[in-house]
């Protein structure tokens, strides 16, 4: 704010009028060294008012049924293996809930930040024959690209089965209608930009 001029006078001074061509740029160069230093950042509800607005739910799963058991607390035992050990233990459960959005035809993203979850899923998505795609840490830039326009373009493509790390930035996949967090990450940010 304060540092481009009103709209009339920006188009009054950098736009000019051509017969038969409506109007062009000029003083470029001048417009060039003003603009380099500005970031246009457009919100999504600005973008895009058609949308419905954003709908958090938290999802309770019921892991009573679970035959693992967590191990006891260790002092040396590490927070990422506390943390891979309670994927491992809600995996049945998040496999049901998604076996339960297949059933519904559901178009959605799944997040999940270990990959024994991410195998899992996948095995789930799998055995309801839905068609899906995956990217981790281990999928090669150009496949991740190719992957996301499957996904975005491809109707009969249910699931982006996704790693947290891998996958919370940098992609536009709003095909999907739901996104869902198998896992949640420790930093809320890398969620935020995920959604």
């Amino acid at each position: 704010p304060g540092e481009l001029p009103q709209v009339a006078e920006f188009a009054a001074r950098y736009t000019e009028s051509r017969p038969g061509h409506g109007r062009a740029a000029c003083h470029t160069t001048e417009l060039h060294l003003l603009l380099k230093s500005v970031m246009l950042r457009r919100l999504k509800a600005d973008m895009m008012p058609q949308l419905p607005a954003k709908r958090r739910q938290r999802i309770v799963l019921d892991l009573s049924c679970q035959n693992a058991q967590p191990a006891a607390d260790d002092e040396e035992d590490e927070m990422q293996e506390k943390c891979e050990r309670l994927a491992k233990l809600k995996v049945g459960a998040v496999a049901e809930y998604v076996q339960c959005l297949l059933e519904a035809g559901s178009k959605f993203l799944l997040f999940a930040y270990h990959l024994a979850m991410l195998d899992e899923l996948e095995k789930t998505v799998k055995g309801a024959s839905a068609k899906y795609v995956r990217i981790d840490g281990s999928t090669p830039m150009p496949e991740r690209a190719e992957s996301v326009k499957t996904f975005q373009e491809n109707t009969e493509i249910q699931v982006a089965l996704l790693s947290l790390s891998a996958c919370s930035q940098g992609l536009t996949l709003n095909a999907a209608s739901l996104v869902v967090f198998a896992e949640l990450f420790w930093v809320p940010g890398v969620l935020l930009q995920a959604e």
